[in-house]
């Protein structure tokens, strides 16, 4: 069966794309720091990710018209990556609300049970934003290998941003680790971004187009990783989150700008859309 084809996506799909990739990146994170002492996590930091995808779940089936359109679109996870993104969203919500349960009633083992499955789920919500993107025949800048890094390196540096941001109100104590995180994996995505722009030939219009998509995250995520580093050195803490929680912020702007460019980007034909709910 034919799988669904678009050839441009909007603000809500990018916003989808945004939230869904850092709340899945901010529970995988946080729950690697915390999972050998469960114990110590705390509870608001872990439902946060989830709260934050199921805000991108919201966008995502506004996309589709009406909230009710759910059931239909999950009924064509066979051929389209964007119904599979609702189930794979949905599943790792459902785990969000049963540890939600479990921490209300105080079940330590279903806790840990339902922790780990959710790295399994908050792994599908990750990769599917990249899977839906290199699903369109038409567009190969989408298709690219640089451009899945990329979009995976930068929902996993607004995931880590994200945490140091939280870290100030609700476990101050892992501020500085979220801050180091924040820092390694925005260079990462300044580093793969920037590679990847300079290896697109300059000659051609649409890659000299190509070129400056990934050269619109540069800017502000150099900028919040000089705050970063600005808030390494400081010795007060509340400076330092008082920091992070701007440099987070830019780091959101500027990933939220990197992905409504590379959806929207003009790069291709005018919008296409097939019907979704197409038997």
């Amino acid at each position: 069966m034919r799988a669904f084809r678009q050839k441009e996506f909007g603000g809500k799909v990018a916003s989808d794309l945004l939230l869904s990739g850092a709340g899945s990146s901010m529970y995988i994170l946080y729950y690697s720091l915390f999972s050998d002492r469960l114990n110590e996590a705390s509870p608001a930091m872990i439902l946060s990710g989830f709260a934050i995808v199921l805000i991108g779940l919201f966008f995502l089936l506004s996309e589709l018209g009406r909230p009710r359109n759910f059931w239909r679109m999950a009924k064509n996870w066979r051929r389209s990556w964007m119904a599979r993104g609702v189930i794979f969203n949905s599943l790792y919500l459902l785990d969000g609300l049963g540890i939600a349960l479990a921490y209300a009633l105080g079940y330590e083992g279903m806790i840990e049970i339902l922790g780990a499955l959710g790295l399994a789920f908050a792994a599908l919500v990750l990769i599917y934003p990249v899977m839906l993107l290199r699903d369109a025949e038409d567009i190969e800048l989408w298709r690219q290998a640089g451009s899945s890094i990329v979009i995976l390196l930068s929902a996993l540096s607004t995931g880590a941003t994200i945490i140091s941001a939280f870290s100030l109100f609700m476990q101050p104590t892992i501020l500085k680790i979220s801050i180091e995180i924040s820092m390694a994996l925005i260079l990462a995505t300044l580093l793969a971004s920037s590679l990847y722009s300079s290896s697109l030939g300059r000659a051609e219009e649409l890659e000299r187009s190509a070129r400056r998509i990934f050269n619109s995250i540069l800017l502000p995520y150099t900028i919040s990783l000089a705050l970063y580093a600005l808030a390494i050195f400081s010795s007060q803490p509340s400076l330092q989150g008082g920091i992070a929680l701007i440099a987070s912020f830019i780091a959101i702007y500027g990933s939220l700008e990197f992905r409504l460019n590379l959806l929207g980007s003009g790069l291709h034909p005018p919008i296409v859309r097939e019907d979704l709910f197409k038997k």
